[in-house]
């Protein structure tokens, strides 16, 4: 059963027009029947780039193979967004800060076509002082050989995350973004941030959330973004591309 859903898996992907060049850098994104990710776009946000097109990631070191299976102590604190989620240019990213019992708990989620990888972070923060954290211990490389952690810690904070980088499925891919092209085409009316606030319940155990496409200019001067809903074709979409990734066992 299992090889019979691989051969079609594999089947799909290329009868769907996914590449397959040995460069992971120089190759095409996925495709959808011959359209390439948000070729036709209407009701796009647009958000300047956090990071000039000249400019270097803190954390290109991640993509070395050599630095998985360590964990790494800073004498920093740890960035708001974590890198890898920052470097995707084209593709897709989500977000969950915890509140109530899940305080101190942040993960990201990110599919990145340019690189066909599919990224994902959980964080851990603490401190004494707020009742509702709870206090972590280290991630264990033994369970995990193949992540990337990060640790900060002071007097009355510590905080780590741990970063697991995975390869795409091709399949997995051109479904992605088969179901992302027909969300950038759907005319979709733009929240109002005055108006139409972000609303969670009272006793919510999330602090903030968000699900977005995005598509980085030609020119690399703006961002555009289109918001997705858990439950949209698009967040199915990347659950079945998560499912075929790594776990982070933390």
């Amino acid at each position: 059963m299992r090889l019979m859903k691989g051969l079609f898996l594999i089947a799909l992907g290329a009868s769907l027009g996914v590449a397959h060049a040995a460069d992971e850098q120089s190759r095409p994104g996925p495709q959808c029947y011959g359209a390439s990710f948000g070729s036709t776009k209407v009701d796009t946000s647009v958000a300047a780039p956090r990071l000039a097109p000249s400019g270097t990631f803190e954390q290109e070191a991640a993509f070395d193979k050599e630095a998985s299976g360590k964990l790494e102590v800073r004498n920093k604190q740890l960035v708001s967004v974590p890198p890898e989620i920052e470097r995707i240019r084209k593709g897709y990213t989500s977000s969950f800060v915890g509140g109530g019992l899940n305080n101190g708990l942040s993960e990201w989620f990110g599919i990145d076509l340019e690189r066909h990888l599919v990224v994902q972070v959980v964080r851990r923060s603490y401190t004494s002082r707020d009742p509702m954290m709870r206090p972590f211990s280290d991630v264990d490389l033994v369970k995990n050989p193949h992540v990337i952690a990060r640790k900060w810690q002071s007097d009355s904070w510590s905080e780590e995350e741990v970063v697991l980088l995975s390869q795409g499925q091709p399949g997995d891919l051109a479904l992605f973004v088969c179901s992302a092209n027909a969300l950038w085409a759907h005319h979709q009316p733009l929240p109002n941030p005055v108006t139409d606030p972000p609303s969670l319940p009272l006793m919510s155990d999330t602090l903030s959330a968000y699900i977005y496409l995005l598509d980085f200019g030609k020119d690399q001067s703006e961002v555009l973004l289109k918001r997705a809903s858990g439950g949209d074709p698009v967040d199915t979409a990347a659950k079945v591309v998560r499912s075929h990734a790594g776990v982070i066992d933390w």
